[in-house]
C-alpha cells in the first residue's frame, strides 16, 4: 500500500503530475479509471482533475476534456468518503455537489474534513499541502 492512497494511484499522481519519464501518462490514467471502477474514493477525485484540461494536468499530456465527466468523478470522490475529494471539490470554481454536501461519511463536520487533509499535509502529502 501506498504512503497515502493505493499503490496505483500514488503511481498515477507521480506520473501525471509528479516527475516521470515520457510515456507513463496514459498508464496513470488507465490505473486511476482501474481504481475508480472498483468504488476508490481518492482515484474518483483525481481522475475528475485528469478531464478538466491543461490547467489541471500538466501540458505534456493530452488527456480528453470532459466537464460532465469530472463533476460525476467528484461527485463520487465526496459521496465515497475521500477526504482530499471533498476537500478539493470546494475549491472548483462552478461546481456544487450533487448531494448538496461535500461532506459524506466518514466524515460529519467541515473540522473532521480539514483535520484529515490537514494532517496529510503535515505528513507531506503534495496535494493535500497545495
Amino acid at each position: 500500500m501506498g504512503r497515502f492512497y493505493d499503490d496505483k494511484i500514488e503511481f498515477a499522481i507521480q506520473n501525471i503530475w509528479g516527475y516521470s519519464p515520457e510515456g507513463k501518462g496514459e498508464d496513470a490514467l488507465e490505473y486511476l479509471k482501474e481504481a475508480a471502477s472498483k468504488g476508490d474514493a481518492d482515484a474518483c477525485y483525481f481522475l475528475g482533475r485528469c478531464y478538466l484540461g491543461k490547467s489541471y494536468v500538466p501540458g505534456r499530456l493530452k488527456f480528453k476534456e470532459d466537464y460532465k465527466l469530472a463533476e460525476e468523478y467528484f461527485n463520487k470522490s465526496i459521496e465515497g468518503g475521500s477526504a482530499i475529494g471533498m476537500f478539493a471539490a470546494r475549491r472548483l470554481g462552478g461546481f456544487e455537489s450533487r448531494s448538496g454536501s461535500y461532506i459524506h461519511a466518514p466524515y460529519y463536520s467541515d473540522k473532521e474534513v480539514w483535520d484529515a487533509v490537514y494532517q496529510m499535509a503535515e505528513d507531506r502529502e503534495p496535494f493535500a499541502q497545495h
